[in-house]
């Protein structure tokens, strides 16, 4: 058994010895830092940004992978230090890729348990939807005395309402929040928190250089809705009561 972990340790050796690999290595993280330092520019574009940030993922995993990939066991078995090394570092990636399918695939659906759909704004909501050239989001109503609103992105993209938000704004204030949040939806806001949150669970070095929600997406939603509704007292009443019933 001792003989394995010898194997293992020499393994890891050769590897750090190695100058391809270590080149190769470094290179790898540094471009994941510049990538890091480069998301904290709060205009990038949505396509950009959301690459970016997938580069830096796939950056910060190939160190890990390339590393499995050069070890080998002595004997085969599960048993064996290397075959478990080569697991937990290919882990990594896996959870990463799992994250990915959780977020996009089936955070969407989770977020609509405990809702029913609403037809109410939709004719609203399919004028503004065809203004801004994307496909109209359904509605969907959550079980809150809370005036709250917000949107998810991944494959089914939903705008969700509280019913304390129905019952406590007037009509027009309701239309701006949507408004908010279908330009939101529009700029691919929805996808950058799903990929933020991924980026920041599984990155050191996003945890170190921290990448908050960009206060820009806001203000360009809230811009937006200014800008259909012609005035700005309808989204502003809107956060007032919001506020106000916290």
């Amino acid at each position: 058994m001792f003989e394995m972990w010898d194997h293992l340790v020499f393994g890891i050796e050769a590897f750090l010895q190695n100058s391809t690999s270590l080149t190769l290595s470094s290179l790898s993280i540094a471009l994941a830092l510049l990538i890091i330092i480069k998301l904290r520019d709060q205009k990038l574009d949505f396509r950009v940004r959301l690459g970016l940030i997938y580069a830096h993922l796939s950056l910060i995993s190939f160190p890990a992978v390339l590393l499995a990939s050069t070890l080998t066991c002595a004997s085969i078995g599960a048993e064996c230090p290397v075959t478990i090394a080569r697991a937990g570092l290919l882990l990594f990636p896996i959870s990463i890729l799992m994250s990915m399918a959780i977020g996009w695939l089936m955070l969407p659906r989770f977020y609509r348990f405990g809702t029913f759909k609403s037809n109410k704004f939709s004719e609203f909501i399919g004028k503004e939807a065809k203004q801004l050239g994307i496909k109209m989001p359904p509605i969907y109503v959550l079980d809150s005395q809370k005036v709250m609103a917000y949107s998810i992105g991944g494959l089914t993209p939903a705008i969700f309402m509280s019913l304390g938000m129905q019952e406590l704004l007037s009509k027009k204030e309701i239309e701006a929040v949507l408004l908010h949040e279908l330009n939101h939806l529009a700029n691919g806001s929805a996808h950058i928190k799903i990929s933020l949150a991924i980026l920041n669970r599984f990155s050191p070095l996003a945890r170190a250089i921290p990448i908050a929600y960009s206060h820009y997406e806001e203000k360009r939603a809230d811009d937006f809705a200014k800008s259909r509704q012609l005035t700005k007292k309808f989204l502003e009443g809107a956060r007032r009561k919001a506020e106000i019933f916290d």
